[in-house]
């Protein structure tokens, strides 16, 4: 075989290769833009879930009045037509800064169980909703057991903070506005492994 009938095979070869690489790439980038779509929408399914099921616990533990099922009602629709629109659609270019401030106080779970500590003691805040905003907005729900490990470490120090100095931490416990019980029932709802381990004992 001459050296140019080698170099045309080789050109051919070259070129297959090419068009089989180029293709396995495009099939690769419509899947994953098929996976961030789809995840998008699991992590909004979730949300909502999420904060239909705390409007029913907040509606179980007011008990039953007609007034309030309307509310609850009305709510929970409000909540199936959530638009969910993206963050720096809304904040422009801070939308990075917010990001930033998350990122920080998702890797220092320490001081922002201090910061919570501190701000229930201070108090003019409810704490059933701040607790609520920080598991949704900070820890994602703990969908990752990358969250559930980081909301422990949060749940260890308000444990510490809160309970330590205490003469009688059962009690305190049995409060359901404590930030230490909302983060505690917040993780136990979100693991399924906990889930689990509750149902079958």
């Amino acid at each position: 075989m001459s050296l140019t009938a080698e170099l045309l095979e080789l050109s051919q070869h070259l070129q297959q290769e090419h068009l089989f690489v180029t293709t396995e790439r495009d099939q690769l980038q419509r899947l994953h833009h098929s996976v961030v779509i789809l995840s998008e929408q699991l992590f909004h399914t979730t949300w909502i879930a999420r904060q239909q099921k705390q409007n029913l616990q907040h509606f179980l533990d007011q008990g039953t009045n007609t007034g309030e099922n309307v509310e609850v009602y009305s709510t929970n629709n409000q909540l199936e037509e959530t638009n969910f629109v993206d963050s720096y659609k809304v904040f422009s270019y801070h939308d990075s800064k917010y990001g930033e401030l998350f990122r920080f106080l998702y890797e220092n779970p320490k001081l922002l169980a201090n910061i919570i500590n501190v701000a229930e003691k201070v108090g003019g805040l409810s704490v059933q909703r701040m607790i609520s905003l920080t598991i949704n907005s900070i820890f994602g729900n703990c969908i990752f057991q990358e969250d559930e490990k980081v909301v422990i470490c949060l749940l260890k120090t308000l444990l510490v903070c809160q309970l330590t100095g205490s003469e009688d931490p059962r009690r305190l416990i049995r409060r359901q506005n404590l930030s230490f019980s909302l983060v505690y029932r917040h993780l136990c709802e979100t693991l399924f492994s906990a889930r689990l381990f509750l149902t079958s004992t």
